[in-house]
């Protein structure tokens, strides 16, 4: 899932 935003940073962020 790939959001438009500082959400995807923080999903990276999760994912690492």
């Amino acid at each position: 899932m790939v959001f438009h935003g500082p959400s995807t940073i923080t999903y990276l962020f999760f994912i690492i």
